[in-house]
């Protein structure tokens, strides 16, 4: 995953405004070397549109979501309607290393497009 600056600077600890979940998806995405911004959990609080917003701001045109709630469906049809589009099954980083692994494990999750 690509350094974003304006990411970095609230890892730092500096103010900027973005949703939740886009924050922790850019830092777990960081930390575990996916290829790409993944939303693991993504927090039901959040609008969509906020973090489609952020996203195109940010100048992020493709994302994943290994999310494995039950809410999947209701997550997919957010981002669709709030301007993405679902785009095929690909793989991205867990958001733990399992007891003996030496990294993090490739998890099913589903690609999109920032229209």
């Amino acid at each position: 995953m690509k350094k974003i600056n304006e990411l970095e600077a609230i890892m730092e600890g500096k103010a900027m405004s973005v949703a939740i979940s886009v924050y922790d998806a850019y830092r777990h995405s960081r930390e575990s070397g996916c290829k790409r911004l993944d939303f693991a959990d993504v927090f039901m609080s959040d609008r969509f549109e906020d973090i489609v917003d952020d996203l195109r701001r940010l100048g992020i045109k493709e994302f994943s979501v290994s999310e494995q709630s039950t809410a999947l469906m209701r997550i997919l049809a957010g981002f669709e309607a709030a301007g993405c589009k679902v785009t095929k099954m690909t793989t991205a980083k867990a958001t733990y290393i399992e007891l003996g692994a030496d990294d993090y494990a490739d998890v099913p999750a589903i690609k999109l497009l920032v229209k």
